[in-house]
């Protein structure tokens, strides 16, 4: 574990693969941020987390309850946020600047996420936050693929913190975040 200002910590895989309390708050934090069929079942995480490009940060409180988190893939030129997530009493108290100025790894390269489209209150609010903190939405149709093998794809948009990119671009991310991230061997 990592100490921060103010008593607190970050964690990592390790940690998360040792102790077996932090790996249950994570995956019910996990699970009530996201619905089933934006998140991986329990056995394809598991095999996610034996992945060497995949990373976690766990953001720990001073008394090393788990208060946030963010999941993310390091592929070849570029990162892909796969998930974050704030306990609903940390939310709206900076957690998401706090977990991006911890990712050292993050500076100077290019940040890619999904979002869901503005068709809700909380997406729209959840849009103008990340625009705000300085990322784009990228003007290009985006399915996001089924994490569970009787699923549909799911709509999204894709978002980063580069002016919007060639087609190409996105076009070549697209592709390796749908097989690195969304390959079958996660299932």
């Amino acid at each position: 574990m990592t100490l921060l200002h103010k008593g607190m910590s970050t964690a990592g895989k390790e940690d998360l693969l040792s102790d077996h309390f932090l790996y249950q708050d994570f995956r019910q934090l996990m699970d009530s941020a996201f619905p089933e069929n934006e998140r991986r079942p329990e056995a394809g995480f598991r095999k996610q987390l034996m992945a060497d490009c995949f990373k976690i940060r766990l953001f720990l409180d001073e008394r090393s309850q788990l208060i946030s988190f963010i999941t993310y893939w390091a592929l070849d030129d570029f990162f892909f946020v796969e998930h974050l997530a704030v306990v609903k009493s940390q939310r709206g108290q900076g957690r998401f600047s706090a977990m991006l100025s911890q990712l050292n790894e993050f500076e100077g390269k290019t940040v890619v996420f999904e979002v869901e489209p503005p068709a809700s209150l909380p997406a729209i609010e959840r849009i103008a936050i990340y625009r705000h903190k300085g990322f784009y939405v990228y003007d290009f149709p985006y399915q996001q693929p089924p994490y569970h093998v009787d699923n549909n794809p799911v709509t999204m948009l894709l978002m980063g913190n580069r002016p919007q990119p060639s087609d190409n671009f996105i076009k070549a991310w697209v592709d390796k975040i749908h097989h690195v991230v969304y390959s079958s061997d996660f299932f």
